[in-house]
């Protein structure tokens, strides 16, 4: 008797467990909007493009990965530049 309670119990955690990866999986991620600009340059962002004065080309339907670029080596620098100099 204790061994079939044991098995339903097991059972229902598992459905269970199994419910809440589902739900997981199915989460929505948030929108991304791919606008243009008045020279047709893209922006991609996550907020409406009107809001942003630009005008609506497409909603991304698939991930995309952004990867943030950390200060960038110029070969031979700028004419007139000197190391330690900021750039403006």
């Amino acid at each position: 008797m204790l061994a079939a309670k044991t098995a339903v119990l097991r059972r229902l955690v598992a459905a269970l467990v199994a419910l809440f990866a589902a739900a997981g999986a199915c989460a929505q991620a948030p929108e991304t909007y791919k606008c243009l600009d008045k020279a047709s340059r893209v922006t991609y962002t996550n907020t409406s493009c009107d809001r942003l004065g630009l005008r609506y080309a497409s909603l991304v339907g698939e991930r995309i990965s952004v990867i943030a670029v950390a200060g960038v080596a110029r070969p031979g620098g700028l004419p007139g530049a000197t190391a330690g100099t900021p750039l403006r």
